[in-house]
């Protein structure tokens, strides 16, 4: 048995909404998001009670599971701006995206100036977070 269980669908059509913990509940609305990135940041180290925390972008949709587990002793909470795989893209085609050249792409990903991950090396984005960026 997987443990996994549909519980319910959240369509994200006005503000930056962070969520946390168990995967559905709002913890704070922002306009931009360099203000919920700003948010996200200033979580003080003794509040990281939630084995998540992420942004969902406006026009984005979520899917709620129940979850039966539990989290990791001693965890740190996980910033996580990807909630769709389908947006996910790398550094050539977020150049072209955002009209700069691959290598400016990368210098502003490893600056923290552009929402990524680098896994295994590469850097990947989120294209739904781009399009408040251009």
């Amino acid at each position: 048995m997987n443990n996994f269980k549909q519980q319910r669908i959240f369509t994200n059509n006005t503000d930056f909404h962070i969520l946390f913990g168990s995967y559905y509940d709002i913890l704070s609305y922002h306009k931009t998001l360099d203000a919920a990135t700003v948010a996200l940041n200033s979580i003080l180290e003794s509040d990281y009670k939630w084995p998540s925390i992420w942004i969902v972008a406006p026009g984005q949709t979520s899917l709620w599971p129940y979850i039966k587990a539990t989290p990791e002793e001693n965890s740190r909470t996980s910033y996580d701006s990807f909630t769709s795989l389908n947006n996910i893209i790398g550094v050539a085609e977020a150049a072209k995206f955002l009209g700069r050249s691959s290598q400016t792409v990368k210098n502003m990903c490893a600056a923290g100036k552009l929402p990524a991950k680098k896994i295994e090396g590469k850097w990947i984005l989120d294209k739904t977070i781009l399009k408040f960026l251009k």
